[in-house]
């Protein structure tokens, strides 16, 4: 019985067989062989292998360029493809390429083993033929059905094609870069090489970097560490690819390890020939990892054969005003700068690679050849230019010279000079029959006259940014537009620009913008360095507002402020700030951080340290805060203040011996005065008022109650001089060790003070001694009091644990560092992708950042959201600043393969955003921002499709900081223009306002100075932002908004009521709210109002409201 079952199985199993191997054959025979195959057609493949990316505006409608053109091919035949890449690419992708029929069943079953033994996809079963198929013939999903699909095409290539012709596909079509794909490419792009020159090792990289070529791409990385990990990753495929091929006995183990042994070394080759900065950034978007999971989910894992649609997010219009406002205010600033010489114009010239725009349209920016100049004197001046085979010629006349002629006259002679009759004339006289010149297009009329602007191609350049809710909008490079885009690829020195993201952690930490700031020169130390802020301009005022720091732009001020930051915080508050700054013993699963641990990384990382004088320092300071009562109930709140901004002098005997050495060497006039400027605060210290303390407390103790002298000899001679009595202009005694009393004073000899007091009663002798002003400022008395508070502060300190919190939060190295990394956090937060350093000149923007980063950070403090669209919802890094300008991405049918979804963040508090933006709009209306408000202007609107008949005179509010460089190296200016909403109401709205960002600057940081012209924010780049704004603002008539809206409605920002107060203030004082006679007005109806939060006392007083709320509270309370 057993043996007739298993002979009827046995007999069962053949039938199937042969049934199986019938059904196999015949549907080979009706899917390969038989089946219509047009697409395997070899014009159809080259056509695949040719198609091309366009790339379009906002609009859907106008092209920016085209990704994968014929210009961007270099297809190489497999004749030219070296055998080493041959081997590599095989070893690397397919081992048994040659010999499986396009599907390697023994790769599967491997593969599988190895991802089911690693719990995850590690290794892939896909063959060169199949991959080749999924490119070629773009796989639509992941479904199984997809994927067979990707069988049948892969089968199909074997049948009509050889393993030669496959490999060559194969080799035409992977993706390098936005530039374009294969191996011509590659080697072009990576080495500069052709195929046939390519080493082993740099044929083992291509290979190797085929599936993932943006992480082994060191060109497209911004930052150093970005592009050293780029370099470790290619070097990590190429030897893959190198062992690979020795296992394969592909090569042998001598030239595998010199292979080894070498570096890669990348050298960038030309293969664009004509592109632009909005293509490079779209490029870049293409390779983001979000970008390419959107792709891949719609089965595309290689973008050069996918024929994709890309639609940016940049307005055509706005973004040609911002490269031509930009090239513009360039030419004309380079010329105030360097003049306009012939000769080094020319020499200039002649080694530029760069012919200009591509056509002659109004606003286009050209080079010509001057053919004739005539005309001086009275006689209207006409320069015409040839401007190259098939584009004819222009003419330059009298207002084409203009601007050129005011900027030439300002650099031979002064900033604030006026064109005269000759400046035209010397400015013709550079311009010769023959002379290459660099002009604009003002106009191409009807009759094709070309009437042209004579411009001057510069050596300074700058960039410039649009951005509205993350999106860009548009932006400009620099006079070429291309290869370098500086608006987003320059990291420069910002400036003051920096100073907004420090008022923007005060008011999270608990500043009011009516707070008065010390704005005094003085010493500023962190970790055993001395800073000496200086101030770009002289300020009379020795206190100003947090709000009119920003106005005025008060460098001084704004250190100050860095080095209190954290003064406003109670005890919980600064530990909370700090545990979430990674400051203190960490928690974890097993449990907390041992002190001992916890404070070898807080010594040995941050470079904290908790020995007696630092614990000194740290006493002092604990001892003003305890006594702030008493020096209140004593009238004392003036030398309170001036003691809270006393340095206590640790270390400044070392920072004076630098400061002499440097007086020795010093020959420049200037720096020797600056140097002795800092040798005078040098002294102005604690302990240096200690030593005046301690020297008049000597002399009390040698007068008897009569007031005789109680020592004689070399102690009574070294008292005498080792001090000065006098009386000052009200009466009051006072004692100095050093230097003359002011004048108005009356010097007193020690012999004087004896006679003064022989009669006093005892009564009068102590309240001589109590009331005695040290340095002519600080009574004995509260002297005594915080020595003597000091002493048992310094006491309970020491008992403490050195690395204790209850210590740490004292010592103001500590505090310093969590006031730095608070604000480098806040930083990254907002955008900054930039590594930012904890230095003390941080806020005047010492840090070098891009103005990509910067506008995304003004557009988070004034807005208060963030727009960020990387995998996880957070902010893009560096390498995904490309995601800011793809708006979707479509197949060739219109499917939506990606489209940009932000996620709206809150990231700053809705009260610190509101009191920031009224800051800002007061830098506008009163400060270093003024020119905005007189050139940025509503344009001509219309009623019923008419220009109205008069202007109109809408106050738009603005707001905007500049920045000014160290050496005047940058010169910035960055603000915030509202958006228009026409429903249910005409107003404006934070929403759909824009950002704007400009800069100006010398790519090798030389200093923008010439006699008198100094180029700061509001002269370098303030002017370009203008017409940047007025651009926006025209728009609002496009829009819907006409005169009937503005006769009944007005325009306003709707601001949220969150219970402030707008509080008139002493314009010519610092912006002080008047002590005593605080008061509240509305909108622009007093000369200078600004906004707060707090109580109106009784006695006329304002009282800011403390409000703790980091930037933390914010991303939790919106989640």
């Amino acid at each position: 019985m057993l043996r007739t079952v298993l002979k009827s199985l046995f007999f069962l199993c053949i039938f199937v067989g042969i049934v199986l191997g019938a059904g196999l054959f015949f549907a080979y025979q009706q899917l390969i062989l038989r089946a219509p195959a047009s697409e395997m057609d070899p014009s159809q493949i080259e056509r695949i292998l040719g198609r091309e990316s366009p790339v379009f505006y906002r609009d859907g409608q106008q092209r920016v360029g085209v990704f994968f053109d014929v210009q961007h091919r270099r297809y190489v035949a497999y004749e030219q493809i070296p055998p080493t890449f041959v081997n590599a690419i095989v070893a690397a992708e397919d081992s048994r390429f040659f010999s499986h029929f396009g599907i390697d069943v023994v790769g599967i079953c491997r593969a599988a083993i190895v991802n089911f033994k690693a719990g995850r996809v590690v290794q892939g079963g896909s063959t060169i033929t199949q991959q080749t198929a999924k490119n070629l013939f773009k796989r639509e999903s992941r479904s199984f059905r997809a994927k067979l699909k990707e069988l049948l095409y892969a089968l199909r290539l074997e049948h009509y094609y050889s393993k030669k012709k496959i490999l060559e596909f194969y080799a035409n079509q992977f993706y390098v870069s936005g530039n374009g794909h294969g191996l011509g490419v590659a080697a072009k792009y990576y080495f500069d090489k052709e195929p046939a020159e390519l080493s082993l090792l740099e044929c083992a990289f291509i290979a190797g970097s085929v599936q993932r070529p943006g992480a082994c791409n060191p060109f497209i990385k911004k930052t150093e560490a970005a592009q050293q990990q780029a370099r470790k990753t290619a070097h990590s495929r190429a030897h893959y690819a190198l062992d690979k091929m020795l296992g394969l006995g592909m090569i042998d183990a001598v030239a595998h390890r010199q292979a080894k042994e070498q570096e890669l070394e990348f050298r960038q080759g030309k293969t664009v020939y004509d592109t632009n900065i909005v293509m490079d950034l779209v490029r870049e978007g293409l390779g983001a990892p979000v970008v390419e999971e959107a792709l891949e989910q719609h089965g595309i894992d290689n973008v050069a054969t996918a024929g994709l649609r890309i639609f940016t997010t940049v307005d055509r219009q706005l973004h040609e005003t911002a490269l031509r406002a930009l090239r513009q205010e360039l030419s004309r600033l380079d010329v105030r700068l360097d003049g306009y010489v012939r000769e080094a114009v020319l020499g200039q010239y002649a080694e530029l690679d760069y012919a200009g725009d591509p056509e002659i349209l109004p606003g286009a920016f050209v080079f010509g050849t001057v053919q004739s100049v005539t005309g001086s004197g009275s006689a209207a001046p006409v320069v015409t230019v040839d401007l190259g085979e098939k584009r004819g010629q222009g003419i330059i006349e009298r207002k084409g010279l203009a601007e050129l002629t005011d900027a030439y006259a300002k650099w031979r002679r002064q900033r604030w000079s006026t064109v005269t009759a000759t400046d035209q004339a010397e400015l013709l006289a550079q311009l010769h029959p023959g002379d290459r010149v660099w002009v604009s297009v003002l106009a191409v009329n009807d009759d094709g006259r070309v009437e042209l602007e004579l411009e001057k191609y510069p050596r300074l350049q700058g960039g410039a940014m649009v951005m509205r809710q993350g999106e860009i909008l548009a932006m400009a490079g620099g006079s070429a537009n291309r290869f370098f885009n500086r608006a987003v690829a320059a990291k420069r020195t910002m400036g003051s620009t920096f100073k907004t993201l420090l008022f923007g952690a005060a008011l999270e930490l608990g500043w009011s913008s009516t707070d008065l700031l010390d704005n005094r020169r003085n010493v500023f130390a962190y970790q055993g360095r001395p800073y000496y802020p200086r101030p770009d301009h002289q300020s009379p005022h020795e206190q100003v507002s947090l709000a009119w720091t920003g106005v005025h732009s008060e460098n001084l001020a704004a250190v100050w402020l860095l080095y209190h930051l954290l003064d406003h915080l109670t005890p919980a508050q600064f530990r909370d700030v700090a545990a979430h700054l990674d400051l203190t013993p960490r928690q974890g699963k097993t449990g907390s951080e041992s002190p001992r641990a916890f404070a070898a990384r807080i010594r040995d990382q941050h470079g904290i340290l908790t020995h007696r004088e630092i614990l000194e320092e740290a006493a002092y300071h604990q001892a003003l805060l305890t006594l702030e009562a008493d020096f209140l109930f004593d009238d004392g709140m003036e030398e309170y203040r001036r003691l809270r901004s006393l340095p206590y002098g640790r270390g400044h005997e070392g920072y004076l011996r630098q400061v002499s050495e440097q007086l020795a060497h010093e020959k420049d006039a200037k720096e020797r005065a600056e140097l002795a400027l800092r040798n005078g605060l040098l002294y102005k210290n604690y302990k240096h008022l200690r030593e005046v303390g301690r020297a008049a407390d000597a002399w009390r103790q040698m007068w008897d109650g009569t007031g005789a002298v109680g020592a004689a000899g070399e102690d009574a001679a070294r008292l005498r001089a080792s001090g000065v009595f006098w009386l000052d202009g009200a009466g009051r005694y006072c004692f100095s060790l050093h230097g003359q009393p002011q004048a108005g004073t009356t010097v007193l000899s020690p012999e004087g003070i004896a006679s003064r007091l022989a009669f006093a009663d005892l009564a009068a002798i102590r309240s001589f001694w109590l009331d005695l002003r040290l340095d002519g400022w600080l009574p004995f008395a509260m002297y005594q009091n915080l020595e003597a508070q000091q002493a048992r502060e310094l006491a309970r300190l020491i008992s403490l644990p050195p690395y204790s919190m209850e210590v740490l939060e004292t010592l103001h190295d500590y505090r310093l560092l969590v006031t730095l990394r608070y604000l480098i956090a806040l930083g990254h937060q907002l955008g900054i992708s930039s590594p930012l350093e904890p230095v003390l000149s941080f806020p005047l923007g010492s840090n070098v950042v891009s103005l990509f980063e910067t506008v995304r950070m003004y557009e988070g403090l004034i807005t208060g959201r963030g727009y960020g669209v990387s995998r996880n919802g957070d902010r893009p890094d560096a390498a995904e600043d490309g995601l800011a300008i793809i708006e979707r991405i479509e197949s060739a049918d219109g499917e939506v393969l990606y489209r940009r979804r932000p996620t709206d963040t809150r990231l700053v508090a809705d009260a610190v955003s509101l009191e920031l933006r009224d800051i800002l709009h007061n830098v506008v209306l009163h400060g270093t921002g003024r020119l905005a408000r007189e050139k940025v202007v509503m344009p001509q609107l219309t009623i019923g499709g008419e220009a109205a008949k008069r202007p109109t005179s809408v106050t738009i509010p603005l707001f905007g900081k500049t920045g000014t460089a160290n050496r005047y190296i940058n010169a910035s200016f960055v603000g915030f223009v509202p958006g228009l909403e026409t429903s249910p109401e005409t107003r404006l709205s934070l929403e759909a306002g824009t950002t704007i960002g400009v800069y100006v600057g010398f790519d090798d940081n030389q200093p923008m100075t010439r006699g008198s012209t100094r180029l700061a924010g509001a002269a370098g780049a303030l002017p370009t932002w203008c017409e940047l704004a007025s651009s926006v603002l025209a728009r609002f008539g496009e829009e819907g908004l006409d005169e009937f809206d503005l006769a009944f409605n007005g325009l306003t920002l709707s601001e949220p009521q969150l219970g402030q107060l707008r509080l008139a203030v002493q314009l010519n004082q610092g912006g002080v709210v008047p002590p005593g006679e605080a008061r509240t007005v509305d909108v622009g109806k007093a000369p200078a109002s600004v906004l707060a939060f707090g109580q109106l006392s009784d006695s006329g007083d304002f009282q800011p409201e403390r409000v703790f709320r980091p930037f933390w509270q914010e991303q939790e309370a919106s989640r």
